[in-house]
């Protein structure tokens, strides 16, 4: 079910280097997690006014991505 996670070794010579990930694609959740948290938080501080909530009046909407446009885009960037 889960396995225990342990360093790989990698002998080339005399060099011995250790690595704590098995492939170089285990790193992309952390990223792309940190990327939507940046991007969430960098937009919050960026925008005037609070995100529009579901249901909101379509003019309402409109009004928030037309003042908070930089915050939007970073948004949708992170």
């Amino acid at each position: 079910m889960l396995k225990k996670r342990g360093f790989q070794t990698y002998t080339a010579g005399a060099n011995l280097m250790t690595s704590p990930f098995r492939e170089p694609g285990e790193l992309s959740g952390t990223l792309a997690g940190v990327s939507f948290v940046s991007g969430v938080a960098g937009a919050m501080a960026l925008a005037d006014s609070p995100y529009p909530r579901p249901g909101s009046e379509p003019a309402e909407i409109r009004r928030y991505f037309r003042e908070n446009s930089a915050a939007a885009r970073l948004s949708v960037v992170g």
